[in-house]
């Protein structure tokens, strides 16, 4: 039993004998609903602020309530899960099986699970549109050698070095002390490539054409990116089936470079940042639909609402009519949306309220 329990039961206890006594008076209607405002308050936060248990107060002047008022003053949230068990209905009955499936069964290394999310295709792409880059700006230099175009295997190499660097965290390091031969560096990095040609690679690499990207830019702010983050998405949902319990969150990933939508958001750790709405496995935390947040999109095919409703509705299309549970904070939880998933889409909704947070 957690402390507000704890606090709740004596309360409960002090004021059934105070009633027993005659000592004390039921509160009226006005000073119950005025108690509930708090509560509502305090219950609901903002998607960008998380809120702390130990910041609940319980005193003799709380409200004794059994629920908390929702946002649209009608609705009423229990405080309480109900003991009784209750048996799933047919159409809320997961039929597949979780876990890796197609192809992804036969992944055995690290790397070809790699593979099952950056295909060859995707990489082929960003070999194009590097090459294109280096055309653009090879008359600048008097050699050829020093800009010499690129291919697959140096671009899976110039990836690798990267993951390397981050797994020996070296993201703070000088470069060149990475590749240093004195012994204080690691071998891998001058072996595969030179410091010259890493930070030629790292300046030229594409994930477009730059030729036409203020084009779409005009109706796509995530333009530059958008073919390669919508392959990695289709992928994702393509090796993987999900369990029957899934979660919508946002994650502010951090990023301090020149970005039209680049966030700062006190309350998260990163403070600057790219925020990502994201569909999760709440078992294995596998991320299966994700979608970046740009702010107000131009006119044009990707103008979408950015209300916690459409967002939702968005990121669950993939398992709609699968009989899933979606687990959501106060940001995203609204009754017209636990309406439209399960009458529209035939999921449920589970509220998942900070103030809970053990």
């Amino acid at each position: 039993m957690n402390t507000y329990e704890k606090k709740q039961e004596r309360l409960l206890r002090l004021w059934a004998e105070d009633i027993k006594d005659e000592k004390t008076e039921l509160p009226d209607d006005d000073e119950e609903d005025n108690e509930e405002d708090v509560v509502e308050e305090r219950g609901d936060s903002n998607s960008e602020e998380e809120g702390d248990s130990n910041d609940e107060h319980v005193d003799g002047e709380s409200s004794l309530q059994p629920f908390f008022m929702g946002k649209d003053g009608v609705t009423k949230w229990n405080k309480q899960p109900y003991a009784q068990r209750v048996r799933k209905s047919k159409s809320n009955i997961l039929r597949e099986l979780p876990g890796v499936k197609g192809v992804a069964k036969s992944a055995l290394t690290p790397f070809q699970c790699w593979q099952l999310f950056f295909d060859d295709s995707m990489l082929t792409s960003i070999v194009e549109n590097t090459n294109k880059s280096i055309e653009s700006i090879s008359n600048n230099y008097g050699r050829s050698r020093d800009a010499k175009y690129t291919n697959l295997v140096e671009m899976k190499a110039l990836i690798g070095l990267i993951y390397l660097a981050g797994i020996h965290k070296s993201s703070r390091m000088n470069t060149e002390d990475l590749w240093n031969r004195d012994g204080t560096g690691i071998d891998m990095f001058w072996m595969t490539m030179s410091l010259q040609r890493f930070r030629f690679l790292l300046r030229v690499i594409r994930t477009d054409d730059k030729n036409t990207r203020e084009e779409r830019k005009q109706y796509d702010k995530l333009a530059p990116i958008r073919e390669i983050f919508d392959s990695f998405v289709k992928n994702c949902q393509q090796h993987y089936t999900i369990s029957e319990f899934t979660t919508v969150d946002e994650k502010l990933e951090a990023f301090r470079g020149r970005c039209g939508f680049r966030l700062y958001i006190p309350s998260k750790p990163s403070k600057y940042g790219i925020k990502i709405f994201a569909l999760a496995d709440a078992k294995t935390y596998y991320t299966f639909n994700q979608e970046v947040y740009v702010g107000q999109q131009p006119p044009g095919p990707y103008q979408v609402p950015n209300d916690p409703k459409n967002v939702v509705l968005r990121l669950i299309e993939p398992i709609s009519k699968t009989g899933r549970n979606v687990t959501t904070d106060n940001w995203f939880t609204s009754y017209p949306l636990v309406e439209d998933l399960w009458q529209n889409h035939n999921l449920t909704l589970l509220h998942y309220s900070t103030i809970f947070k053990p």
